[in-house]
């Protein structure tokens, strides 16, 4: 993927591309969320994983980047659920793992 390789831009035209021919493909929209929230565009992030959440309402790392867009916007109530729905779905995600 482009975005992983540093082409941030070039990696949403794929997503993009992607998405227009498979719309409820949850992972790419939260693909696209990371994609926006790494260049800059939070507003843009949080719209797209918000579509990932309505195609798949369980998706964890979808659920994540929403609670860090909504607390970046100052939205901490929000953000607190949906980091807590994401520890709900995955807790081995937030287990402390430092020595």
């Amino acid at each position: 993927m482009k975005a992983a390789r540093g082409d941030a831009k070039g990696g949403l035209a794929d997503l993009e591309r992607a998405l227009a021919g498979h719309p409820r493909w949850a992972q790419a929209w939260t693909w696209t969320g990371r994609a926006r929230a790494e260049s800059g565009d939070e507003a843009g992030a949080l719209a797209a994983y918000d579509a990932a959440l309505a195609v798949e309402p369980n998706e964890v790392w979808a659920l994540i980047g929403r609670g860090v867009c909504l607390e970046k916007a100052g939205r901490a109530r929000e953000a607190a659920a949906a980091l807590a729905r994401a520890r709900e779905l995955a807790p081995a995600l937030f287990e402390n793992r430092g020595a």
